[in-house]
């Protein structure tokens, strides 16, 4: 029976045993500390003394107590190996930026990529003075201060490094989001901020007007927060569209009604014996141009404190085009009154159109005509045969009214309308006035036309991404082209030859900024 032997290269057990030092060095990735020692004092003693076994010149040396002279020195040189394998473990630690645990060791890693660190500073920390209430007073630059440590902590000593002045009203200010855009005629709104707080009191009755709607609110509240001023009314807003520019509001002290008002559905009766029933009735409704010629508008009733410079808005009823009218007071009188069979005496008044924005003369055939904004926003036309301004259309504009004369007998008017698009109608010698159009895109300043000496029409605007649009209109229609910006005013065109143009606008830089065409081709230079 022949016996089975364990394979050497299997178990290993007939292998020599390695020696106790030096130790191999395998350290596996993402330790937090690598070995890197081949022995420690007692691996290294243990290792010299069984080389001794070894050295045919040590053989008479048998003993191993470490009171004998050679082996104390054996002794001495395992303390010296352990000791210089200790620091050559930590030198290699401070190799490798995972393990590294002195602050010269990550530096000289770091240059070696040519990073380089800031120098060290000293701490600094926002520190909060509050003064008295009403006081103010001056902190120097290089004022101490001393923090309150906490326990078994030392204090922290700070200097400031400015000089302020500080008060007591600044103790604690108020802090604020950014601004973003606010709607105050919005439907459903029922409280708004006032740039400056109005002569206001609870109850006070108010007036919202604009696209030929009309709403009555009352002041319930007037809060001052730290934000600013506020306005609180009731009832909400219910008209849709309003918005800013074509929205208005006015502190409403009265009701007035024009004399004849409560005659039978607003109609009055008119004596004429030419008729078989010797009369007729007949709608009385104001002329919302109020022409000077017309002389005097009765009220209902006597007013005495209705003054001069009183402003009013009249609504003129469905019929009328625009239905509401702003006008101001000129002057007053009391005398009889006679509308139909109603006579009495009352007071009397003479109106004046108010109009809003700048106006815009234009040359019209030897003469002028004037276009322009009225004080319930409506686009208003006047020439020396019709000096009452009178509305060409009911539009509602958002912006002052511009008009231009490219050839004669013919006027372009343009205006941003109630939803920010440019709106434009034309007036022609023996045509009249054209229905307005609109033409696509929001524009957010007020249009700018400009005649060429060619007989070209363009329009320059802002648009709602702050950039230079232009748009043309003769001699062929041509759609929203942009020019560049951002741009920080509205625009200012001119033309001074041929079909040269220049553009001006203040940047965002706060500089003057020019955009020209010349030969067809645009450029932009501060």
């Amino acid at each position: 029976m022949s016996s089975i032997l364990p394979s050497q290269a299997f178990c290993g057990c007939c292998a020599a045993p390695a020696p106790a030092a030096p130790l191999p060095v395998d350290n596996r990735p993402g330790l937090s500390q690598i070995g890197f020692r081949i022995g420690t004092f007692a691996t290294l003693r243990e290792a010299m003394l069984e080389k001794i076994n070894t050295e045919a010149a040590l053989a008479p040396l048998t003993t191993r107590d470490g009171d004998d002279d050679a082996i104390t020195v054996l002794e001495l040189m395992a303390a010296v190996g352990d000791v210089l394998s200790f620091y050559n473990e930590r030198t290699a630690n401070e190799m490798f930026l995972r393990t590294a645990q002195e602050r010269d060791s990550l530096l000289r890693m770091l240059r070696l990529i040519g990073y380089r660190l800031r120098p060290g500073l000293a701490a600094t920390a926002l520190l909060s003075f509050a003064a008295d209430a009403g006081v103010g007073v001056k902190i120097r630059r290089g004022l101490k201060v001393m923090t309150i440590p906490g326990q078994d902590q030392p204090p922290a000593t700070y200097e400031t490094l400015e000089a302020i002045a500080a008060h007591g009203d600044l103790n604690a200010p108020p802090a604020f989001a950014p601004p973003v855009p606010f709607n105050a005629f919005q439907t459903g709104s029922s409280e708004a901020p006032t740039l400056s707080m109005p002569p206001l009191s609870i109850g006070d009755a108010l007036l919202f007007f604009g696209l030929g709607a009309v709403e009555e609110k009352a002041v319930v509240a007037l809060p001052r927060p730290p934000s600013g001023d506020r306005l609180r009314f009731t009832p909400a807003v219910q008209q849709p569209g309003w918005w800013p520019a074509v929205t208005f509001a006015e502190q409403a002290t009265r009701r007035l009604r024009f004399f004849g008002h409560n005659a039978t559905d607003g109609q009055v009766f008119v004596p004429d014996l030419s008729l078989p029933a010797g009369g007729y009735w007949q709608k009385v409704v104001p002329n919302t141009s109020f022409p000077t010629g017309n002389g005097w508008y009765p009220l209902d009733a006597r007013y005495d404190d209705l003054r001069a410079g009183a402003r009013l808005l009249i609504d003129c009823g469905p019929g009328a085009v625009p239905r509401l009218a702003a006008a101001v007071v000129a002057a007053t009188t009391d005398g009889p009154a006679t509308v139909g069979t109603l006579t009495d005496t009352v007071t009397q008044i003479r109106l004046r159109q108010i109009i809003t924005g700048r106006p815009s003369p234009v040359p019209v055939l030897g003469s002028h005509g004037v276009l322009m904004r009225s004080g319930e926003g409506i686009v208003l036309a006047s020439d020396t045969t019709s000096p009452a301004p009178y509305a060409p259309g009911d539009l509602p504009a958002a912006s002052d009214v511009f008009a231009v004369s490219p050839a004669p007998g013919r006027v372009d008017v343009f205006a941003c309308n109630a939803a920010a698009w440019l709106a434009t109608a034309t007036w022609t010698f023996g045509g009249g006035w054209t229905p307005w159009t609109s033409v696509d895109g929001f524009i957010s300043s007020n249009p700018a036309p400009i005649v060429l000496a060619t007989g070209e029409l363009l329009v320059f605007a802002r648009g709602n991404d702050f950039a230079l649009w232009v748009h043309g209109i003769l001699p062929s229609f041509l759609p929203w082209a942009p020019l560049g910006g951002p741009i920080g005013s509205e625009p200012v065109p001119v033309n001074w030859g041929g079909g040269h143009v220049d553009v001006f606008v203040r940047g965002i830089d706060r500089g003057l900024w020019i955009t020209t065409r010349e030969g067809g081709a645009w450029s932009r230079t501060p």
